[in-house]
């Protein structure tokens, strides 16, 4: 399905003007000039709501904000699902290194750190001379991570709630381009 909005509706997440007769790309939203009722169509072009419905404009911009929150938190993250796979067992073995603690993971042999910890063995001598460093570095990469996602995740929610509770679609749209785009 594709939502076409009131001018200006679809600001910040690609949405370009679109005339008459123009093809429809999956996963776009459109700005139709001069066009003061919402839409959404299905992949065909056909209209399957018409009129300016605040639910509409609402769903909208609700998915719009996770849309947000899904593109800020993979800016800090590999893409990949096998690679956030690794990132986990990585941040377990990390883990489990530094519960050993300092003295004992210094004392690991190469031959016993790569058969215990193989992903994080894998960056001692490139990212950090010893394992117990590498560790550090994965525990750090973790919780900055997660304080970043709980930025996220504030903005996200109280951004849905903001979307929920607007009397009207102008609200909508104010509240959904409070959120921060930084970098």
């Amino acid at each position: 399905m594709f939502a076409i909005t009131p001018r200006g509706i679809g600001k910040k997440v690609g949405a370009r003007s679109i005339r008459q007769g123009d093809s429809l790309m999956e996963g776009e939203t459109f700005v139709v000039e001069d066009f003061q009722e919402s839409m959404i169509l299905d992949q065909d072009g056909a209209s399957l709501v018409v009129g300016d419905d605040i639910e509409l404009v609402r769903a909208t911009y609700l998915t719009h904000v996770d849309e947000w929150a899904e593109f800020m938190r993979s800016k800090s993250q590999t893409k990949g699902a096998t690679q956030s796979i690794v990132h986990q067992e990585k941040f377990s073995q990390a883990e489990a290194v530094r519960q050993l603690g300092k003295d004992e993971a210094d004392c690991l042999s190469p031959s016993d750190y790569n058969d215990a910890y193989p992903l994080l063995a894998a960056s001692v001598g490139i990212e950090a001379p010893t394992l117990w460093e590498c560790a550090g570095i994965v525990m750090a990469a973790y919780f900055k991570f997660i304080r970043e996602a709980a930025n996220i995740e504030a903005q996200r929610l109280s951004t849905k709630r903001a979307i929920r509770n607007a009397p009207n679609s102008d609200r909508v749209v104010a509240a959904y381009e409070a959120l921060e785009w930084t970098d």
